[in-house]
């Protein structure tokens, strides 16, 4: 507030010496105010922008440093990454191989895991097929055994009707026969 206050003397003060009138000539009043006033500008100015401007360009420099050292910071950064991007691309070569050695070592070790797997159900399925191809083969036997049992029994009944039958047609015409002899007795 005080620093307002005295502002407002400094500049009020050259208005109201202007302001009075005299009778001297224009060279001498006016000038000398116009001197004095120009004088109290200038004096207020250095008063209060000294230490603002000294600040500021204080400041200023300190900054431009800062940005200096971190430019030259990022650009050593800069350099590194550029040497590592180099180093990379005279390798790129050298990693190409290497991934692809280690895909192709990869894959063959896929493909061994799934020829063993195909190979192991390829046994499986061997071992199924006899052992089915051997279940129907004593199905198909026991079906045979039954069968020729079968007919077996079949023939055999046959024979022994005919056997069967030739002896009990002798047996039942002599029986009849007697039958009748004792019945006409």
């Amino acid at each position: 507030m005080l620093k307002g206050f005295v502002i407002f003397i400094l500049f009020f003060i050259p208005q109201v010496l202007l302001a009075s009138e005299g009778k001297e000539t224009f060279f001498d009043k006016y000038f000398w105010l116009a001197v004095v006033n120009f004088t109290i500008y200038v004096a207020m100015l250095y008063y209060f922008l000294k230490r603002p401007t000294i600040d500021f360009f204080k400041n200023r420099r300190k900054e431009m440093e800062k940005e200096a050292s971190d430019a030259a910071k990022l650009l050593e950064e800069t350099r590194n990454q550029l040497e590592e991007y180099k180093n990379l691309v005279e390798h790129i070569d050298d990693k190409v191989k290497e991934i692809k050695d280690y895909t192709v070592k990869t894959e063959e070790k896929e493909v061994e895991m799934m020829l063993r797997a195909a190979e192991a159900y390829a046994e499986k399925i061997k071992e199924d097929a006899k052992r089915i191809a051997q279940q129907e083969s004593e199905k198909a036997i026991q079906k045979l055994r039954s069968e020729v049992a079968d007919l077996a029994v079949e023939v055999a009944e046959k024979s022994l009707q005919k056997i069967i039958n030739g002896e009990i047609q002798e047996k039942l015409v002599d029986e009849t026969i007697e039958r009748v002899k004792k019945v006409s007795k």
